[in-house]
């Protein structure tokens, strides 16, 4: 898969086939510049035949161009199926980190816990009263 990424992302890229569309907007002005010459010349029947190689140039730059544009269209829809895959990895990393934490906590023993220090913070609270109640008493006798 990889090659083909690359051998897309290289056509894409312009590299690839540049001279070769050069090569036929060349011979599409060449063949022009000789149906203008033929005709002032008065050859009809080569002119035909050029006109004919002018049509087949014109349509193999069409094609050409369709060609390249279809090109950059798969090299977008693998970019995005290779994105799709990294967020794929990265949710099954954090569905394996979350699993991990779920095994790692013991409910019914958390809520033991929670209602122990709930408990002694309440005999403290108490405990904390009952100072303060003394402290008050103790006071206006001083």
């Amino acid at each position: 898969h990889k090659a083909i990424y690359k051998a897309v992302v290289s056509t894409q890229s312009g590299h690839y086939g540049r001279g070769e569309r050069v090569k036929l907007e060349r011979q599409e002005k060449q063949i022009i510049n000789d149906i203008k010459k033929m005709a002032a010349q008065g050859e009809i029947a080569a002119v035909r035949i050029m006109a004919k190689d002018l049509v087949r140039t014109r349509r193999s730059i069409k094609k050409f161009i369709m060609m390249k544009a279809n090109i950059q269209a798969i090299s977008l829809k693998i970019t995005t199926i290779k994105s799709q895959g990294a967020m794929a990895n990265a949710m099954k990393g954090v569905t394996k980190a979350m699993t991990s934490m779920n095994k790692q906590m013991n409910m019914p023993q958390l809520q033991k816990i929670m209602m122990e220090f709930e408990k002694e913070a309440d005999i403290m609270d108490m405990k904390k009263e009952k100072s303060t109640d003394c402290d008050s008493a103790l006071i206006p006798l001083l």
